[in-house]
């Protein structure tokens, strides 16, 4: 918080003259509040800049998605049924299996994005300044940018922890011409509409009583027939009949599909079932993670992170059908975890003054210079530095995908001077894992923006801001990545409000959040 300073006149006197003049201290305040003013007013400058420059990237990274989204589905891509921003991306991520990607004709069989892409979620009203979300259009197939409240993508983020996830490969459909190695043409083998047989051209003899060739006499196209040979109807060879096309088999379906199942839901096997469609005599193969083909003669154990790929082989008039795969996940029962918190790294400028006080389950982080010194031994006092106080509660029997409680920030809303206060500092935590076992440590760092006093009262009110609320803590467990999202909600509000990602605490209130977390899978 920016406290305008008062003019104090009852400290000052005239000069002995009698004539009105201005004191060396309170020219020295005049200039002080011009800085601040001017300060102030870089500031605000600073912030817009900065929303037009993430309104800008928002912008910039849906218009290229989007162009990647018509490039997946040019190349048989389907996205029906997929419903949220992250289910399109972790589509975009897969690719083609290595065979039929061999065979494929089309723009592209491999993965359109970067694995480590994430759609960064926002909710409830737009931040002030915020320009817009970007929401998946499931009608339309497309990314579309909003200006109204509600959840949506406020920024796509490079999250490392994804490096080295695995996505399944991708089931596409399969263009109706195909490359064919055993004879160099795009159109044979094992195209959907059949095989179409290369025939060799042959030389026709030329009767002994026939005229040859003549360069003069125009070549005939067709007619009743020549005046040499043995006198046919056409004027050339005919032309021999299209080869009929082999029926392709279809591929075969898995019982259950593939997908995320919930813990106590997921299959202990799965059988391949071939549609009652299929003509002729044919075998199955069927193989795990890439491995070897198997013939099937039964029901197939499966175990989280599996991935099943099955084919119908023809002995009879048929085409082989093409490859068909499904993989399956299991996610976690529950997640439960002890923490520890501190406060670290805090920044500020050359005046900051700042304590940390550590403690458990509390933690407490106090800002800000709250004298200001007049000269000549007189100061004023305001008494209350701006305070931060976290609680860590640790948790239990939370679901994936589920928001849960890390812990509750009481921040104190003080009174401070000389740009003494921290601009921002760090809430370090370490998550021990109880189920499943493992130990990760959380840096949440917070950006402290402190406002200038009004007469509006949530212009007014100091920000405690989640400067990324994609925490960058992954948990990987049978093959399915859980991501730490984190979000506020505010439990005091007539103290202070959650607008977005800012959690805004009124001028000298003490205002209780919410500090939530969200395990979100990646399957």
């Amino acid at each position: 918080m920016i406290t305008s300073i008062p003019t104090i006149r009852p400290f000052f006197s005239r000069s002995r003259s009698g004539e009105d003049g201005f004191s060396l201290l309170e020219i020295f305040i005049t200039v002080a509040m011009i800085a601040a003013i001017t300060t102030v007013a870089i500031s605000v400058q600073g912030g817009n800049m900065r929303q037009s420059l993430r309104a800008a990237r928002l912008q910039s990274d849906v218009s290229l998605l989007n162009q990647m989204v018509s490039l997946y589905l040019a190349d048989g891509g389907s996205l029906d049924g997929v419903t949220t921003e992250q289910g399109v991306l972790d589509r975009l991520k897969r690719s083609r299996p290595t065979a039929e990607a061999k065979r494929q004709v089309s723009v592209a069989t491999g993965r359109f994005i970067d694995v480590r892409l994430k759609a960064t979620q926002g909710s409830g009203p737009l931040a002030s300044g915020q320009l817009y979300r970007a929401i998946w259009n499931s009608t339309n197939h497309r990314f579309d940018l909003v200006d109204t409240s509600g959840t949506g993508v406020e920024q796509f983020d490079l999250d490392e922890s994804l490096a080295e996830a695995s996505f399944p490969l991708d089931t596409r459909q399969t263009s109706n011409k195909q490359y064919n190695g055993s004879n160099g043409w795009i159109w044979g083998g094992t195209a959907p509409e059949g095989g179409v047989n290369y025939v060799t051209p042959s030389l026709v003899a030329v009767g002994a009583g026939g005229p040859g060739f003549n360069p003069g006499t125009p070549i005939s196209s067709g007619g009743s027939g020549g005046s040499g040979g043995s006198g046919g109807s056409g004027g050339g060879p005919a032309t021999p009949p299209a080869p009929t096309p082999a029926a392709q088999l279809p591929a075969p379906t898995r019982v259950p599909p593939g997908g995320s199942f919930q813990y106590s839901d997921f299959p202990g096997s799965v059988n391949i079932v071939t549609s009652s469609s299929a003509v002729g005599a044919f075998t199955t193969q069927y193989r795990v993670n890439g491995g070897a083909w198997q013939p099937y003669s039964g029901a197939i154990p499966v175990s989280s992170g599996m991935l099943i790929e099955a084919q119908n082989l023809t002995s009879g008039p048929s085409s082989d059908s093409g490859v068909s795969g499904q993989s399956y996940y299991r996610l976690v029962a529950a997640f439960a975890a002890t923490e520890t918190g501190s406060w670290t790294a805090p920044v500020g400028g050359p005046a900051l003054v700042s304590v940390t006080t550590p403690g458990d389950p509390t933690t407490t982080f106090a800002h800000g210079n709250t004298r200001l010194d007049l000269g000549n031994g007189e100061y004023i006092d305001a008494g209350v530095q701006n305070t931060l106080t976290f609680t860590q509660t640790g948790f239990s029997g939370v679901a994936p995908n589920t928001p849960f409680s890390l812990g509750t920030l009481v921040m104190l809303n003080g009174t401070t001077f000389n740009n003494s206060e921290a601009t921002s500092v760090t809430l370090h935590l370490t998550l021990t894992f109880t189920n499943p076992p493992a130990t990760q440590n959380v840096d949440i760092p917070l950006n402290l923006i402190s406002t200038e006093n009004s007469n509006d009262r949530t212009a007014s009110a100091d920000i405690v801001e989640l400067a990324h609320p994609n925490a960058g803590v992954a948990v990987t467990v049978e093959g399915v990545s859980y991501t730490l999202n984190l979000s506020w909600q505010s439990l005091d509000p007539s103290a202070g409000v959650v607008q977005g990602n800012e959690f805004l605490i009124y001028e000298g209130a003490s205002a209780t959040a919410q500090l939530q977390g969200t395990l979100v899978s990646n399957h």
